[in-house]
């Protein structure tokens, strides 16, 4: 399987947040300043295969990098499935800073 997602997971230098399960790194097409991806170090394909376990520490792990990036406003997302936008076939989300009138269209 070649997924770039996994490829990231030795390139901590890219990395902008990490725990034991998750790590971020600035989205390369932002669809604002500050554009986030979390990634879950593992591969697995979509939301509905994350390990229920691994659950806290991913909200944790979200709210982190929210405080880090010292937005009031932004989109949480999670594409599942070709038909959502999921480009990328391994479970991550998107931190979308906002702003007003940033002109950011989802």
């Amino acid at each position: 399987m070649d997924c770039v997602f996994c490829s990231l997971v030795g390139q901590r230098e890219l990395f902008t947040g990490e725990s034991e399960h998750f790590f971020s790194v600035r989205d390369i097409h932002p669809k604002s300043e500050g554009h986030t991806v979390v990634i879950l170090k593992e591969h697995c394909a979509h939301f509905g295969e994350l390990d229920f376990d691994l659950g806290n520490e991913f909200l944790e792990f979200v709210q982190d990098c929210v405080q880090k990036l010292g937005c009031e406003s932004y989109n949480l997302v999670v594409n599942t499935g070709s038909e959502s936008g999921q480009v990328i076939s391994h479970f991550h989300l998107h931190i979308i800073p906002r702003r007003k009138a940033d002109g950011v269209h989802l």
